[in-house]
């Protein structure tokens, strides 16, 4: 009976050992997939940045040369303006002198 009962309380024993050792076990493999959680979320975390990124410095190459484009057009048009003035004070010139000429010819009558 004695026998028993040893063997009984030694058959508990190993269950509470081998139940403390599953949920060891258990919370050890719950810390391990949790910090390979952290670390699967600072990855995409990471992605998402650099994705982000990608896209901002897309966007930025883009306007850069529709800038460029612009700028183009508008040294054309500067050009194109300044041959017109050009053109006109030329113009303006030639009036000048006739009116000039004019003005001398209505003095000597």
């Amino acid at each position: 009976r004695d026998e028993a009962e040893r063997l009984d309380r030694k058959h508990r024993e190993n269950l509470q050992n081998a139940n403390r050792s599953a949920e060891r076990k258990e919370s050890e493999a719950l810390t391990r997939l949790e910090a390979r959680m952290t670390e699967e979320r600072e990855r995409a975390v990471d992605v998402a940045k650099k994705v982000t990124a990608a896209k901002a410095n897309e966007e930025l190459s883009r306007v850069k040369g529709e800038c460029r484009r612009r700028i183009v057009e508008l040294e054309r048009s500067v050009d194109g303006l300044r041959a017109e003035l050009e053109s006109l004070e030329e113009e303006r010139g030639r009036v000048d002198g006739l009116r000039r000429r004019a003005e001398s010819r209505l003095d000597e009558t």
